[in-house]
């Protein structure tokens, strides 16, 4: 069987080699196995996690299927290896590339099967592959960010996982007029791969909600911010309640040792009700729909409540 070959301008020599098992052979560079291959018809994309991305999609030829390949400007493919379904040692076409080449080409296919002179169908593709202008790592990886009220004040606490060229962290805090200020600032530890823990303490919040964030500053004068945190504070409390929204979890803060924390919505039904016998834990809310809440905690003899919004 003979179908079109691909027509791009740049080089491209289809061979037949051995398709060795494991990850993808690439000799250094970048590379994706998309396996298992989506049915004809259908498309399937690799996005590398900063928007750089491949994507192969099946067609079905005369000889059996074929596939186009399309890459994001900032992607450029050296070779793709496409493996064939059948039993055979030599089952796999390599496609080299020569020069820049980011964009789509098609009628790429597994080598011929002997027996019925068609294509042995496609099992995996491999795309070797590097990036134009690569990502910058980041300055900082925040692992843990937390917000605890204490009886000195609002006690802001975060772990670093890795730093490069970090300089400092500012602490800033919400003000009323829903501009972040900062209230104080701590040492950064330069380069570290290790991990690391950091505190400061607000003792002067806002008596009920207050938001905080962090700023990270390098050395040059770069900056980046975390995720704003929310926690309600009250002079004098024994414990207290923060929520974090991405992780739909709720931290409870006791000096008591056994309090009960219920949370209920706008209806008045409660949607989690559990007790508590750590001084500090953290709760798994359930996949809650989009609206305002009311958790309270209790242990006995005081009782808090405060507000949050699910979105």
């Amino acid at each position: 069987c003979s179908s079109t070959e691909p027509t791009d301008p740049h080089a491209v020599v289809p061979t037949q080699e051995y398709f060795p098992g494991g990850l993808p052979q690439c000799g250094g560079v970048l590379s994706h196995r998309f396996d298992p291959i989506v049915a004809v018809g259908n498309s399937q994309s690799y996005d590398d996690g900063n928007g750089n991305t491949i994507t192969l999609t099946m067609y079905s030829s005369a000889c059996g299927t074929v596939f186009s390949w399309e890459a994001s400007s900032n992607v450029e493919v050296h070779t793709i290896k496409s493996k064939g379904g059948g039993g055979h040692v030599i089952n796999t076409n390599v496609y080299d590339y020569t020069g820049l080449h980011v964009h789509s080409d098609n009628n790429l296919h597994s080598p011929v099967n002997p027996v019925n002179n068609l294509y042995l169908g496609v099992s995996h593709v491999d795309v070797c592959y590097s990036l134009i202008n690569p990502q910058p790592a980041l300055p900082i990886k925040i692992s843990d960010f937390s917000l605890d009220s204490e009886k000195d004040g609002v006690a802001i606490r975060w772990t670093t996982a890795s730093e490069s060229n970090n300089d400092y962290f500012t602490i800033e805090r919400m003000m009323p007029e829903r501009s972040f200020e900062a209230i104080g600032t701590v040492s950064g530890a330069g380069n570290s791969s290790v991990l690391r823990n950091y505190d400061f303490i607000d003792h002067d919040p806002f008596p009920g909600i207050n938001y905080y964030r962090l700023k990270q500053t390098d050395f040059d004068g770069g900056s980046t911010y975390t995720d704003v945190k929310m926690i309600e504070y009250r002079s004098g409390q024994s414990f207290g309640i923060s929520y974090d929204r991405h992780s739909n979890e709720m931290t409870l803060h006791s000096t008591a040792e056994n309090i009960t924390l219920a949370v209920v919505n706008l209806s008045g039904s409660i949607v989690e009700s559990v007790e508590i016998t750590d001084v500090d834990k953290s709760i798994q809310l359930p996949d809650l729909p989009t609206g305002l809440y009311i958790a309270t905690i209790s242990d006995g003899r005081n009782r808090e409540s405060f507000k949050f919004c699910r979105y």
